[in-house]
């Protein structure tokens, strides 16, 4: 089932108010701020200033940040609940939701086509001499409307073309972790280096970023699937 992510609109629809499994999210429409809270107690845990995002859509972007806290939790508790707050101590929750902003905000730039802006975020993020993703073929039909290029400062290159851009980014997080960290170890005679750092924390970025645009992925199919295989009930797990 695909994912779904409701809000209440506030404020005459300018702000709104929407409840995850475990996070809240008060947007203020008027100052471009999103605040972020425990549900259980009510607590702050971030403000976040959209200002910055240009196009801006809140709403696509509080999204994408539920589905990767949902996504964190899963990976966290070992598919055992949606609920980050379930599975990080409260002093550390908003250091993961400060990076999960990250990947939120470079998917709500995806989303809204804001390819350049998105590639000059992944470039200068990850030290890069070149990264592009682009839609030459938007104004012909093609199969392979998007192309994605990347390159490092000692020149490994990965060139990507898809039909889609949520495509396009997850072949090309494959292709850095198969060919681009391999060749980077073969350089470097096996030996980890940063570049090779880089290139897996590039590699699990785009991926993070791939699974937020897939809209057919909802971290509750996992959790039903774990279920499945345990012969538990859903109802006896906290989402």
């Amino acid at each position: 089932m695909s994912f779904e992510f409701s809000c209440i609109e506030t404020d005459g629809g300018i702000g709104f108010e929407a409840k995850g499994c475990g996070l809240e999210y008060c947007y203020d429409g008027r100052n471009l701020t999103l605040d972020i809270l425990i549900a259980a107690i009510q607590r702050p845990v971030l403000l976040i200033d959209l200002g910055p995002l240009f196009p801006r859509n809140a709403k696509i972007y509080t999204g994408f940040l539920e589905k990767a806290a949902q996504i964190s939790a899963l990976l966290y508790s070992g598919n055992q609940t949606l609920n980050l707050c379930e599975t990080i101590p409260e002093n550390k929750l908003v250091h993961v939701i400060a990076e999960l902003t990250k990947t939120a905000e470079l998917a709500h730039d995806v989303a809204l086509k804001n390819d350049n802006c998105f590639s000059e975020k992944m470039k200068k993020t990850y030290g890069l001499e070149m990264f592009t993703l682009e839609n030459p073929g938007k104004n012909t039909p093609s199969r392979s409307a998007y192309r994605l290029a990347l390159k490092t400062h000692n020149g490994i290159e990965i060139r990507t073309l898809a039909g889609s851009a949520r495509t396009a980014i997850a072949k090309t997080a494959e292709k850095t972790l198969r060919d681009g960290v391999t060749i980077e170890f073969l350089y470097q005679a096996g030996k980890p280096t940063h570049n090779a750092h880089t290139l897996l924390a590039l590699s699990a970025r785009l991926s993070s970023i791939a699974r937020l645009l897939d809209k057919s992925f909802n971290p509750q199919d996992i959790l039903l699937l774990a279920d499945k295989k345990t012969g538990k009930n859903s109802s006896e797990r906290t989402v």
